[in-house]
């Protein structure tokens, strides 16, 4: 049972990780950059704070597997990272019906002056008719646009394949560190904490001032919509494959874990 929460929790996580990008282009629809902004980073804080629960409702059955004797449930941290993937297909499938539904909302945190109050009357079945009425799948010919990537900054489209990947495994390193060694493994899990900070301020610091400042730029005409929705598209398809890629990378973090974890311990 608990498995299956979190399982469902990730599929969440990493949907609206990617789903949250839809904010953005509605900030440029509107010029109500602030309100959109609004709305967007209660999104993020609400997915990491979401991230904070996938450690304590997984740590039990690690414990216990531990305690057993056990090793490492590799299919287990194979179902959370495909899970994770799905996920983050999934949001990004579903980025026009949430632009449509997200325009809404960020019209009403304008002329209402308050997000709580828009948060509150969001739960209602008006909107989740709006919802339905919004649905919309990506077009085919929005391929068209991948096709030139020279005028997009690389740097940043790295530091979303990285951000994601950490952000993705940090609490599956964590604790996969905990069978290495089991000795340090409350101390390991720990630093879970230490490696979603740093893949926050790292987000915060370079990825999403850029996205920011970006899309100010395409407000006062200094670049076209299109080419945001091509930046954008490309910055979705690098935290997918950052997130397709966090597979790999769960056993070196995890060493890294029980490194840091030594030093912290000596």
């Amino acid at each position: 049972m608990i498995i299956n929460i979190v399982l469902l929790l990730t599929f969440f996580i990493h949907f609206f990780s990617i789903a949250v990008l839809s904010v953005r282009l509605v900030g440029i629809r509107t010029s109500k950059m602030a309100a959109s902004y609004a709305v967007y980073n209660i999104i993020f804080l609400a997915v990491r704070f979401l991230n904070t629960f996938q450690a304590p409702l997984l740590a039990k059955s690690i414990e216990k597997s531990i305690l057993n004797g056990q090793g490492p449930d590799n299919w287990l941290f194979f179902k959370l990272c495909l899970v994770s993937l799905i996920g983050s297909i999934s949001g990004a499938l579903f980025i026009p019906t949430l632009q449509r539904t997200m325009y809404q909302t960020v019209e009403k945190v304008y002329q209402k002056n308050s997000l709580i109050r828009v948060i509150v009357k969001s739960f209602t079945f008006d909107s989740l008719r709006h919802f339905l009425q919004s649905f919309s799948v990506p077009r085919l010919s929005n391929i068209s646009r991948l096709n030139r990537i020279s005028d997009i900054p690389k740097r940043i489209l790295l530091m979303n394949v990285i951000i994601t990947s950490l952000t993705t495994i940090s609490v599956l390193s964590c604790l996969y560190a905990g069978y290495i060694n089991p000795d340090l493994r409350t101390t390991s899990l720990s630093l879970n904490g230490f490696i979603v900070g740093f893949s926050t301020v790292l987000s915060m610091i370079i990825v999403e001032p850029n996205l920011g400042i970006t899309a100010d730029k395409v407000i006062n005409g200094l670049y076209s919509e299109t080419y945001f929705r091509r930046y954008l598209t490309f910055v979705v398809i690098a935290r997918i494959i950052g997130t397709g890629l966090s597979l790999l990378f769960i056993l070196p973090l995890a060493h890294l874990v029980v490194f840091l974890a030594k030093l912290i311990y000596v």
